[in-house]
C-alpha cells in the first residue's frame, strides 16, 4: 500500500473504501485519479491564509470581456457582469435551432455581412439555417455526399472526435452530432465571421485560438481527431513552410481524414500548392470532387518511415511528445509510432477499454497497474456520477448541456456521464491542467474532447458558456495564482443558475467557500463518502445574478 501511495506516512489511507483487485476481468472499485495525489500540505496552509481582494464589477462594455493571454502575472480582478438584458438560454434540444438575441448580440458573426447565409434574425430570436454558404443543399446533404465519396469514412463508428476549423454557427457540428459524433468548433480571435458564442449558445463545444497568427502549437495532443474540417475556413495552409498544415498533421490521427473545401479567398492556394504539401505528410488523396477534396492520414506509416519517403525532417522532441503549451509550431513530422497509437474502431469501447497509449501516461508511483487504476476509476465516476444525477434530479439534469470538467484526469467523469441510461444531453469539455500528469492522449482516445489550459490564465472563450463546472483536486495542486484568480475565471465562463461542484480537502474547500460567497454565488460543503469526520469534502455552488447598483441576487 505504501508502494501504491495509499498510504501515507502517517499511517493514513488516502481514499475511504475500496476493492483490491483480484486478476479477474471485472474493474475493482480502487484507485480514482483523485486519489493519486493528496493535498500539499504547504498549499493548503497558504490557502487558509490567502487574502482576497474586493469582488469589482467589470465595465459595462466589456459585458462579453475575454482577457487577452498576454496578463501572465494575474488577470484583471474584476467580474464580468451579467447584462441587465440577459434572458435565459433556451433549453436543450430546442436550443440546437434558435437563441435570444439579447444573449448573442455582439457575435462578430451575426454583425457580419454574410450572417444571413447563416442565421435568421427577428426582434427576440435568431434562428440557425440548416447549413451555410458552403452548404448550398444544406449540411446533411453535404454529409451524405461525403460518406458517398468516401465511404470508409465510417462516422459515428471509425469517426468519433472532430475539429472543424472556422465553423460559423457549428452547422457541421448540429449534422455530425445527429450521427453520434463529437465535434469542436475551433475559430480565430477577431474573425469577422467567428461564431462561437453562437455555437456555445446552440450547445455545442467551440473554442477561440490565437494559433493561425501566433504560430503557437494548438492545445492538443498528438494523435487526437479523427477528423479534421475545413469547409472555405480561410486559412493559410502553407504559410510559414506549411507550418499550420504539419500541425495539422499532428494532431490527426493515424488512419484519420482532412476534408477541405477550396475558395477564392483561400489566401491564393492552388490545387498544386496543396497536393505539393500533403505529399510531404505522406497523405493519401482519397476523392477530389469540384472544390471538395478529402485526405487520408495513413494509418501504417510512421513519421520516420515518412521521413525517409519525402526526405521532410522530424520534429526534435522525444517519442509520443504532447508539449504543445506555448511551444513554437515547425514545418516538421511529429515523431509517431503506428503499433502503439491505434485507437478501439468503434467509440463505445474506445470509453471502457484502457488505450494503448496509457502506456505513456505519467503516474503517481502505479506503473505496475496502470490497466487496473484506468478501469476502477472509471468505476468510481460511474458510482459518483449516480450520486451527481440522484442530487440534481431529472428535470435539472436535462436542462444541464454544455460541462466544463476543469482537473478531467483520465477523462472518466465525462464517460460515465457519456454511458448513462437513459442517456443524458451533457457535452463534456475535459481540460488537463498544464502542471498536471498529462493524460490528454488517453481522453482522446476514449472518443472524448479536451483541451490542454493554464488555470492563472484566460480560457479561450466567451462568458457565460457553460452549465456547469466540475473540479475534482483542482485546488490542491495549483498555487502560481491564487484561488480568487481561477474561480473569477469560471465565474466569467459560468451562466447565470449554472453550477459548479468541487471535490477536495476540507481545508482548501472552506477558503474556496468564501471566494465563491463573495461573488454572490449560493455555495454549499457538504460530506462525501468518505463521511461526516472524512477530510474529502464537496462544495455545491449555483450562479445567482446579482448588479452592484441594486444589491440583489436573482
Amino acid at each position: 500500500m505504501r508502494e501504491l501511495e495509499f498510504l501515507g506516512k502517517d499511517g493514513s489511507i488516502s481514499i475511504p473504501n475500496f476493492f483490491v483487485w483480484n486478476g479477474s476481468n471485472a474493474a475493482a472499485e480502487l484507485l480514482p485519479s483523485e486519489a493519486e495525489s493528496t493535498a500539499s500540505d504547504s498549499y493548503v496552509r497558504n490557502a487558509i491564509k490567502e487574502k482576497f481582494k474586493e469582488v469589482v464589477p467589470c465595465k459595462d462594455s466589456m459585458q462579453d470581456y475575454i482577457p487577452p493571454r498576454e496578463l501572465k502575472q494575474g488577470m484583471k480582478l474584476c467580474v464580468v457582469m451579467v447584462p441587465p438584458h440577459y434572458l435565459r438560454p433556451f433549453k436543450w434540444p430546442q436550443s440546437q435551432n434558435k437563441a435570444r438575441v439579447q444573449n448573442v448580440a455582439n457575435s462578430p458573426l451575426l454583425k457580419a455581412k454574410q450572417s444571413r447565409a447563416w442565421v435568421h434574425v427577428n426582434a427576440s430570436t435568431v434562428f440557425f439555417l440548416p447549413g451555410g454558404p458552403n452548404y448550398l443543399n444544406g449540411v446533411d446533404s453535404y454529409l451524405d455526399h461525403i460518406s458517398k465519396l468516401v465511404p470508409e469514412l465510417g462516422i459515428g463508428s471509425i469517426i468519433r472526435v472532430a475539429l472543424d476549423f472556422n465553423c460559423g454557427t457549428g452547422s457541421f457540428s448540429w449534422a455530425l452530432g445527429k450521427r453520434g459524433v463529437t465535434s469542436l468548433c475551433l475559430a480565430a480571435y477577431g474573425s469577422s465571421e467567428e461564431g462561437v458564442q453562437l455555437v456555445m449558445e446552440r450547445g455545442y463545444p467551440a473554442m477561440l485560438t490565437h494559433s493561425f497568427v501566433s504560430r503557437f502549437r494548438l492545445p492538443y495532443p498528438c494523435q487526437a481527431f479523427d477528423l479534421l474540417h475545413c469547409a472555405a475556413c480561410n486559412i493559410s495552409w502553407l504559410s510559414n513552410d506549411g507550418a499550420l498544415l504539419f500541425e495539422a498533421d499532428r494532431i490527426l490521427r493515424q488512419g484519420g481524414f482532412f476534408v477541405w473545401i477550396m475558395d477564392a479567398s483561400n489566401h491564393g492556394i492552388t490545387w498544386s500548392d496543396m497536393a505539393t504539401q500533403t505529399e510531404k505528410l505522406c497523405w493519401n488523396l482519397i476523392t477530389r470532387n469540384n472544390q471538395l477534396a478529402v485526405w487520408r492520414k495513413p494509418g501504417y506509416m510512421t513519421s520516420a518511415s515518412c521521413k525517409l519517403h519525402t526526405h521532410v525532417p522530424c520534429c526534435l522532441s522525444p517519442p509520443i511528445s504532447n508539449s504543445t503549451w506555448e511551444v513554437v509550431m515547425k514545418p516538421c513530422l511529429e515523431t509517431t509510432r503506428s503499433a502503439l497509437l491505434t485507437a478501439n474502431v468503434h467509440w463505445k469501447s474506445r470509453l471502457i477499454n484502457p488505450p494503448k497509449r496509457l502506456e505513456f501516461v505519467p503516474t503517481a508511483g502505479l506503473h505496475r497497474a496502470k490497466k487496473e487504476v484506468f478501469l476502477s476509476d472509471f468505476n468510481y465516476w460511474a458510482y459518483l456520477t449516480d450520486i451527481y444525477v440522484r442530487i440534481f434530479g431529472v428535470s435539472r439534469v436535462l436542462e444541464i448541456r454544455n460541462v466544463l470538467d476543469a482537473n478531467a484526469g483520465y477523462g472518466s467523469f465525462a464517460a460515465a456521464m457519456a454511458l448513462k441510461m437513459p442517456p443524458v444531453p451533457w457535452v463534456v469539455l475535459n481540460v488537463m491542467p498544464v502542471d498536471q500528469p498529462d493524460r490528454l492522449p488517453v481522453i482522446f482516445d476514449r472518443g472524448l474532447l479536451g483541451v490542454y489550459h493554464d488555470w492563472c490564465e484566460p480560457f479561450d472563450s466567451y462568458p457565460r458558456t457553460f452549465d456547469l463546472i466540475h473540479a475534482s483536486r483542482l485546488f490542491s495542486s495549483q498555487n502560481r495564482c491564487s484561488m480568487q484568480v481561477i474561480l473569477q475565471e469560471m465565474d466569467r465562463l459560468l451562466r447565470p443558475g449554472g453550477f459548479a461542484l468541487f471535490r477536495d480537502h476540507k481545508k482548501v474547500l472552506l477558503p474556496l467557500q468564501k471566494v465563491a460567497q463573495a461573488l454572490h454565488w449560493k455555495a454549499h460543503i457538504e460530506d462525501t463518502e468518505s463521511g461526516t469526520w472524512g477530510t474529502e469534502k464537496f462544495l455545491h455552488c449555483q450562479k445567482t445574478r446579482w448588479t452592484i447598483a441594486t444589491k440583489t441576487i436573482h
